[in-house]
């Protein structure tokens, strides 16, 4: 981002045509299926894995407590509780990496 902004900056370029005005009127179709598909498509791809194998499922998670070492905190019983209490977590870890990802995508595009 910085390299992007100094050529921008040193030849007198300006940042008119950066691209950064997102165009909700004209593309709000694609950003809704940035959002969605990936989503969906793990939850289809999950659910046609175990409809062909059903005997791999194991909604106590067993296995990753076993294999993988996965030990639940004090207090939480249910391995489900413990999933859905880290999604604060992933919103926060997605937030604090907001700047690093527009730097990335500022370089690039614009």
């Amino acid at each position: 981002m910085v390299a992007h902004i100094a050529t921008r900056l040193i030849p007198r370029e300006g940042c008119s045509n950066t691209l950064l005005r997102p165009n909700f009127r004209r593309s709000w179709y694609f950003d809704l299926a940035a959002l969605c598909l990936p989503v969906l498509a793990t939850i289809a791809s999950a659910t046609i894995y175990y409809l062909l194998f059903p005997s791999l499922f194991d909604a106590t998670m067993m296995y990753a407590r076993d294999t993988l070492g996965l030990v639940l905190p004090a207090g939480v019983t249910d391995p489900w509780t413990l999933i859905i209490s880290l999604i604060p977590i992933v919103i926060w870890t997605a937030i604090v990496q907001l700047p690093k990802m527009f730097g990335e995508e500022f370089g690039w595009r614009a």
